[in-house]
């Protein structure tokens, strides 16, 4: 199994995504070969659980900014990766943004706004201490 965009296989590493959304579909593909932890903010509803599907209808774009998870990574993990999958999105929601629309969403940048997955990696450090 290969990212193309990393130019490495994907096998025999440690994942963690978050948003894996309701399938946790990447998470499940990728958990053929690789560790992966899945966690997501937003309400979730598994079966019958008519008040989760309801919390869900209300829930908010994610609650945290791309500069906020650009900080975290940043501080935990120095020399991370970060790539941003938008698909299609901006060709074919961005002509549907009218200026209403933009004022309502002025907080957030279209890179928030049309990216579909954010995906972090990053290597873990190698243990530099020395026992004596």
């Amino acid at each position: 199994m290969d990212f193309k965009q990393l130019g490495r296989p994907m096998q025999h590493l440690r994942i963690l995504e978050i948003g894996p959304g309701q399938g946790r579909e990447r998470a499940r593909y990728f958990g053929i070969n690789n560790e992966v932890v899945a966690m997501d903010l937003d309400a979730m509803a598994w079966g019958f659980d008519p008040l989760g599907y309801l919390r869900m209808t209300c829930a908010q774009l994610n609650r945290w900014r791309l500069s906020q998870w650009r900080a975290l990574f940043s501080t935990i993990t120095p020399g991370y990766e970060e790539h941003l999958e938008a698909h299609d999105s901006q060709e074919r929601y961005g002509p549907r943004m009218t200026s209403a629309l933009r004022h309502e969403l002025r907080q957030y940048t279209d890179e928030e706004l049309f990216t579909v997955d954010a995906i972090y990696l990053w290597k873990k450090p190698r243990n530099t201490y020395k026992e004596s």
